[in-house]
């Protein structure tokens, strides 16, 4: 399941948190709930599944070897 969470800092300022996602769809996912928030995130920190390739993705590479 994906699910995206906001939350606000003492200082009013966004916190977008993403799980369920791989590789960087969250960035994709999250990009038009980032302008409305108010541009683009001072930080960011990427988790495990950041680094994780979908299985099509890995099935490919694999053909082609």
């Amino acid at each position: 399941m994906k699910i995206v969470t906001i939350d606000f800092d003492a200082q009013g300022n966004p916190i977008i948190e993403t799980s369920g996602f791989e590789g960087s769809t969250c960035k994709t996912e999250t990009a038009d709930l980032e302008h409305v928030l108010g541009g683009h995130p001072t930080a960011f920190t990427r988790k495990p599944e950041f680094y994780r390739t979908t299985t099509a993705v890995q099935q490919k590479q694999k053909a082609g070897r």
